[in-house]
């Protein structure tokens, strides 16, 4: 655990995603990697784990348990954060019809709006500010106001202010590790499942075709992955990856900063 202030970051997920966070279906997240300078080429993966000092350094072990010296590691300090950071997620949205030809950072600096999300259609407004550590913040309530315009066009995850977000996450491990290492526990915990009966009524299959079910979990991520990396580090090429797992905070744990 990290046991400095901790930091927080922005992180995109699908609404498919976000609706599997929002269940407690997902909690591992893997994203694409530099090529790590280890010590033991033959590594396939790295635990980070704390390392009491003055200055708060990591160590590393491969796989063989070998340890991995801080200084070799420093340029690869995970990028989403370390076990205690916080992530605040991005995620598709609308804002009101009348605010379409305003972007969210605009809305933001002059007003907060109602936003809808779409990964399950929840609405809020804001209610007004609160004050909290010197800093205001918008204070939210469930639904829209009567009388307010219909949702309006779609805006991208990966567009959205710190304002409109909804959901923060807290960081519990991180691994640096081959994408192909990944288990069938592990792929069920991206939020993805195989296609037994009992899955199939459980989780849908986030709306796929049955032509496009898989037989493991491990065969729906991998089609899920090369969805959305295929043209730059596909399944087949094995890259290096940031594995964080995560815990999504209640709300009283959560105080949304402004920015």
């Amino acid at each position: 655990m990290n046991t400095e202030e901790p930091t927080t970051r922005p992180i995109p997920f699908t609404s498919a995603m976000v609706s599997a966070i929002l269940k407690g279906e997902k909690t591992q997240t893997r994203r694409l990697a530099k090529e790590p300078p280890l010590a033991h080429p033959g590594a396939k993966k790295v635990e980070y784990s704390p390392w009491c000092s003055s200055d708060f350094n990591w160590l590393a072990k491969d796989f063989c348990g070998n340890v991995i010296g801080a200084s070799e590691v420093d340029a690869f300090t995970p990028p989403k954060g370390l076990p205690g950071d916080r992530l605040w997620v991005r995620e598709d949205w609308k804002l009101p019809a009348h605010l379409d030809s305003l972007s969210g950072r605009q809305v933001g600096e002059t007003l907060y709006a109602p936003v809808y999300f779409v990964a399950d259609g929840y609405k809020r407004r804001p209610l007004g500010m609160l004050n909290s550590s010197n800093d205001e913040v918008p204070c939210w309530a469930c639904g829209w106001s009567d009388g307010e315009s219909e949702p309006g066009r779609f805006r991208v995850g990966r567009f959205m202010p710190r304002w409109a977000s909804r959901i923060v996450l807290e960081l519990e491990g991180v691994a640096l590790e081959r994408l192909n290492g990944l288990t069938e526990a592990n792929a069920l915990e991206e939020g993805v499942s195989s296609a037994t009966i009992e899955n199939v009524e459980r989780f849908g299959l986030r709306g796929w075709p049955v032509s496009e079910w898989q037989l493991t979990a491990v065969g729906a991520f991998k089609k899920l992955w090369d969805s959305i990396n295929a043209k730059r580090q596909p399944w087949d090429s094995n890259p290096w990856v940031w594995a964080y797992r995560f815990r999504l905070l209640e709300c009283e744990d959560v105080v949304i900063a402004n920015g």
